[in-house]
């Protein structure tokens, strides 16, 4: 192999692992809100139209129900957001301060009612207190892992 084969083939490799290192250093900063939607008798609710709302930037996200009930909506940012959901032949349902984390999908699975009115369900709950107090608010991470990351000067 030439000289010049050599280096081209070791800078190719080199470039090749630290992409391939940066590519896996990269992590989240979004939530999800997903669930599944059925009625009282526990039937699943196809075609649902799901909007969440971020109370904090008034920002909508719209999805609908698949064939199974299920629905995600992906990409959030960490706050509390607004669940409304309509379905033909049943009544609103809207539940507030549901809270979106860093990395987690916050579960909502709601029983629809049927209704022949334009009847509404609100689901209201308190806000959750914030921990801003102590370093272990966040179950992502915990104090181990971060201890055991590797600093410059500590191996």
């Amino acid at each position: 192999m030439s000289r010049t084969k050599f280096f081209q083939t070791a800078i190719l490799l080199l470039v090749l692992a630290f992409g391939s290192a940066a590519a896996w250093a990269q992590s989240t900063t979004e939530g999800a809100i997903g669930g599944t939607i059925v009625d009282q008798q526990g039937a699943v609710v196809p075609n649902a139209k799901v909007t969440v709302i971020n109370t904090g930037t008034n920002q909508q996200f719209a999805t609908t129900t698949s064939e199974t009930g299920a629905y995600r909506a992906t990409h959030l940012q960490p706050g509390i957001y607004e669940v409304k959901i309509d379905a033909a032949g049943f009544a609103a349902y809207d539940q507030k301060n549901v809270v979106v984390e860093i990395g987690r999908i916050t579960t909502i699975d709601p029983k629809m009612s049927v209704t022949g009115s334009s009847e509404t369900v609100t689901v209201s709950g308190e806000a959750p207190t914030i921990n801003t107090e102590s370093p272990d608010f966040a179950s992502n991470v915990n104090q181990v892992q971060i201890n055991n990351l590797p600093i410059n000067g500590r191996r």
